[in-house]
């Protein structure tokens, strides 16, 4: 059911959920599916670098070999944490590697192993974030754990 929308009121949802265990299972898979896209976002927009985080969402977004640029690059500079000049710095690299094409609205990705590669370089489980509580409240740490030697940038 990916891509539709069902507005119905609270009370007659919480009855569905309440009543029908199936409904109850599916609606907590595709809150645990959206809080851990989130949480991968969030760690991506603060520990990668914006390459990367370009890379990825080409990756993720190429099916048929064409990531649309509906909002333009400001949107997908939006979507990652990043801005327009940014994402245009990490995009330009990408095409004199010959990995994507840069079209109207659209970029055309080319090799998508090599983006793959450069999107796997830094991802969210080379980081480790624990928490640990203080006086003054929580203390959070992230850690950096590399799990590829940085030559692999230059085996594209």
């Amino acid at each position: 059911m990916t891509g539709h929308r069902l507005f119905c009121h609270v009370r007659r949802v919480l009855e569905l959920v309440a009543t029908e265990p199936s409904v109850a299972a599916r609606l907590l898979r595709t809150l645990a599916a959206t809080v851990r896209d989130l949480d991968d976002r969030r760690t991506d927009a603060t520990v990668r670098d914006v390459p990367a985080r370009v890379a990825t969402w080409l990756v993720r977004r190429c099916a048929d070999g064409r990531a649309p640029l509906h909002p333009g690059h400001a949107g997908l500079g939006a979507e990652i944490g990043a801005t327009r000049v940014s994402v245009n710095r990490a995009l330009r690299p990408f095409e004199r590697r010959g990995m994507i094409e840069i079209g109207a609205r659209e970029v055309i990705v080319l090799d998508r192993p090599a983006l793959a590669r450069v999107a796997a370089f830094r991802t969210a489980a080379e980081y480790r974030t624990s928490v640990y509580p203080c006086r003054s409240g929580w203390f959070i740490v992230t850690t950096w754990r590399p799990l590829a030697p940085r030559s692999a940038l230059s085996k594209q």
